[in-house]
């Protein structure tokens, strides 16, 4: 008897314009038996409206929403993610194409890549589909190269050690910036020189564009990318 096996397949939709997604994200999305989305009321998710206005058919495929707690907690973090592969696991089993859908891009960040340890424990196969990630977005909203000739370019977040990143040279970005939008603020204020240039909803209908430091919202999707 064959040992039929699914899938867990994470796929990143980009920052926030449908345009912006790829082909191959569209594609993994129709073939889908079931979508995942990273939040309990599916539809209402960042990551389902987006992809909805590139593949209309997604208003009538399987959803299950899944809940993850934005929190420092670990010990917390790590239950909740046990228990949603827990609630996706008799899909797998049955054999099912599970696609999780993911702003930007599921290498970036992305709590996906968390439960693709637990798929992959259990011997089920398990792939990425890069999108668009929001820094490369905002870059290209505010017209600019996020490097040239042999400039460096750092990744950072909201938890990093802010004044030691920024103080590299090159390009810097600090992701999910608004939280620590404060103590980023302090940081850049001690970089003779630098000019800031962010994007908050980068690419949805509420985008707003930053170039002031001192200026930023706190709002969670927000990128900043800081250069010399």
């Amino acid at each position: 008897m064959t040992d039929i096996r699914g899938k867990l397949i994470g796929v990143g939709v980009g920052p926030g314009d449908p345009e912006l997604m790829t082909l191959k994200a569209v594609r993994m999305i129709q073939e889908a038996d079931r979508v995942i989305l990273p939040q309990r009321e599916a539809k209402e998710a960042r990551a389902y409206k987006i992809a909805l206005g590139a593949v209309p058919a997604l208003a009538d495929k399987c959803l299950l929403g899944l809940d993850f707690p934005m929190t420092r907690d670990k010990d917390l973090r790590d239950r909740q993610i046990q228990a949603n592969y827990e609630s996706l696991r008799s899909y797998l089993k049955a054999g099912e194409k599970l696609v999780f859908l993911t702003i930007g891009d599921p290498c970036i960040y992305s709590t996906f890549c968390y439960l693709k340890i637990y798929a992959e424990e259990e011997g089920y196969q398990t792939s990425l589909v890069n999108g668009i990630p929001s820094f490369v977005a905002a870059a290209a909203r505010w017209n600019i190269p996020l490097c040239l000739d042999d400039e460096e370019v750092h990744l950072l977040n909201g938890k990093s050690h802010l004044a030691e990143g920024l103080a590299l040279p090159g390009s810097k970005i600090v992701m999910k910036a608004g939280p620590c939008s404060e103590k980023l603020a302090e940081a850049v204020d001690k970089l003779p020189g630098a000019r800031v240039y962010a994007v908050k909803d980068c690419g949805l209908s509420g985008e707003e564009v930053f170039d002031d430091i001192h200026e930023l919202p706190g709002d969670y999707m927000l990128t900043v990318i800081v250069k010399e």
